[in-house]
């Protein structure tokens, strides 16, 4: 199993604590968000590990060290999770866990989508408070995602996606393609997610449910705050 870290972004909602700082290397405790999951990936048997750059590439880069695979996004400041996918299409292609570098979770769910029976898996948040920013769920009775949105209402949605998801080498090509179309008509601004939208009449996916295991999303101060002061603590109990 490979896994692709998406890391191109500055986080401009985090200023001015990401002025000269990608989101994904603020601090996590004693180490960075990035470096939070590659050792949690590395723990988990994930033994090739791909990043998408963009902002402050070289400092990425630096912190990371060489012993990884980099794949840069140049239009990081234009573009979206989705651009930054197909900038490693060679790696990505036969299948792979997919991770938003900006997401702390608890390592068990990583064992949680490696031992998952099935080809193209998302996380899913049943339990989470959901509102307009969050990236809601709706699933079939087995499972199956039948949308995945920011725009369904709350009161229709199940759950949140949580930023983590693993393709089979099916939704890899799949969603390779999706994305290719997309830029190609200068639809540049797209998450993974909204490529996943695409997708779900004619390739399964299925929504893993996590449980009770802490994850946070970054997108704000409070969120940092809650990162560093009560999720990151509980997830190096495990």
């Amino acid at each position: 199993m490979k896994a692709l870290i998406l890391a191109a972004g500055q986080g401009r909602r985090l200023s001015p604590l990401t002025d000269n700082c990608p989101k994904c290397l603020l601090p996590l405790g004693e180490t960075t968000f990035i470096e939070f999951q590659i050792g949690m990936l590395r723990r988990a048997g994930v033994a090739s590990i791909g990043v998408v750059t963009g902002f402050r590439a070289d400092r990425v880069r630096e912190v990371c060290g060489a012993d990884l695979e980099y794949f840069h996004n140049p239009d990081f400041e234009t573009t979206n999770s989705l651009f930054s996918f197909i900038q490693a299409a060679d790696f990505a292609r036969e299948g792979c866990l997919v991770l938003n570098s900006d997401v702390v979770f608890h390592p068990s769910l990583l064992d949680l989508v490696l031992a998952d029976a099935r080809s193209n898996v998302l996380l899913v948040d049943f339990h989470s408070h959901l509102g307009e920013e969050e990236m809601k769920v709706v699933c079939d009775g087995a499972g199956r995602v039948v949308r995945i949105s920011k725009d369904i209402a709350p009161w229709d949605a199940e759950g949140e996606n949580l930023g983590l998801v693993r393709l089979g080498e099916e939704g890899a090509w799949a969603l390779m393609d999706v994305a290719h179309e997309a830029s190609d008509k200068g639809h540049r601004n797209l998450w993974v997610p909204q490529g996943i939208a695409r997708l779900l009449e004619r390739v399964p996916f299925y929504a893993a449910p996590i449980g009770d295991r802490p994850w946070i999303e970054v997108d704000y101060c409070h969120d940092l705050r809650r990162a560093q002061e009560e999720i990151y603590p509980l997830c190096m109990k495990a």
